[in-house]
């Protein structure tokens, strides 16, 4: 009957580390996932604003137009308006784009986190695999002991 010398404690204490740090790498995914849902759901709203904000200029255009052909307006105040339609109409464009963008770039993280787990999960079955790959058998219950023949190293670390 083979006895296994590596102390299972040693094996235990590895594993744990490992596992602890899978954990810690699943946590952190979840954060990530986390921060990307509430920074994008943060954007769609200021979209929202945004394109509320348009359709108030616009309406307000139009007003403006139907006062100018009234003779109640001023071409002034009609280009004046129609200058902040136009800057709104910019904006707008700008944040869907930003939104998009950053779309894509949650998608990259997370892709990047799963990959980067995946790593972790393979390495983590080949230490184990290692370890029990690793483990020195004996026939006999017995204590394996070893002699440091350096004798430069003692001299050295009693000076």
């Amino acid at each position: 009957m083979a006895q296994d010398l590596l102390p299972k404690t040693t094996k235990i204490k590895c594993m744990d580390r490992a596992i602890s740090k899978e954990e810690q790498r699943r946590e952190q995914r979840k954060q990530l996932r986390i921060n990307n849902r509430n920074k994008l759901s943060e954007m769609e709203m200021k979209l929202k604003v945004s394109d509320m904000e348009l359709n108030r200029k616009e309406v307000e255009l139009r007003n403006e137009r139907y006062l100018d052909s009234l003779g109640a307006g001023t071409t002034d105040k009609v280009r004046q308006v129609e200058l902040n339609y136009k800057v709104s109409k910019l904006q707008l464009n700008e944040d869907k784009e930003k939104y998009k963008n950053e779309q894509s770039l949650s998608e990259a993280d997370l892709k990047v986190k799963e990959l980067e787990m995946n790593i972790f999960r393979k390495s983590l079955a080949e230490t184990k695999r290692m370890l029990e790959d690793a483990r020195i058998r004996s026939p006999r219950k017995a204590v394996l002991t070893y002699e440091t023949a350096n004798l430069l190293q003692t001299s050295m670390e009693s000076d």
